[in-house]
């Protein structure tokens, strides 16, 4: 933007400068804001990569969005898968024993965050017998550049193991793991 502001006027400069800084500002805070929350190492490149690429997978696999549940449960497993081979969370977020399984510590905030940053699309859709679905679809792809090869070759091989599961499946799944059964309801779960 500095390059070309003797390209527009100033008085639009001034306030696309002032509109870019506010919305950079309330990102920033959101991000400290959840990084605190979740008590975990966040790595927000990182995070941000996952979820792109997570999305632009299910994607080429003809999912126009996941469901939130499905999503959060992608991302559980491949943190998880991450962590087992590496000892280390690819994103660092921190998991809640929560009644469908494993989800990111204060998921709703990290939704919100992900929204702002411009990576998903969040809709809310009523479906039959007044059930509601969250749909998380996938709005910018160039994220997915905060990932190495090796990261991404991670990501894709535990998400095609993974994306034709039914939702339900993916529940008993997460279920299953030791590090769910050893937590209660709303606790922090360790890899």
């Amino acid at each position: 933007m500095e390059k070309n502001k003797d390209k527009i006027a100033k008085s639009d400069y001034v306030r696309i400068k002032r509109i870019v800084e506010t919305r950079l500002d309330g990102i920033n805070e959101l991000e400290e804001t959840y990084k605190i929350l979740n008590e975990g190492e966040i790595d927000f490149p990182k995070l941000y990569g996952v979820v792109a690429y997570i999305l632009h997978l299910a994607k080429m696999k003809f999912y126009e969005y996941l469901s939130k549940v499905k999503f959060m449960k992608l991302l559980w497993f491949v943190d998880k898968s991450f962590h087992e081979k590496q000892s280390k969370s690819l994103t660092g977020l921190r998991y809640a024993h929560l009644p469908m399984g494993p989800a990111p510590h204060y998921h709703s905030l990290l939704l919100e965050l992900l929204e702002k940053m411009g990576i998903i699309q969040v809709e809310e859709e009523l479906i039959e017998n007044d059930c509601e679905i969250i749909k998380i679809k996938l709005k910018d792809s160039t994220f997915e550049r905060y990932l190495t090869e090796e990261e991404k070759k991670s990501v894709e091989n535990t998400v095609k193991k993974y994306i034709n599961i039914p939702t339900k499946k993916l529940i008993e799944l997460s279920h299953e793991d030791k590090s769910w059964q050893s937590t209660k309801n709303g606790e922090v779960m360790n890899f």
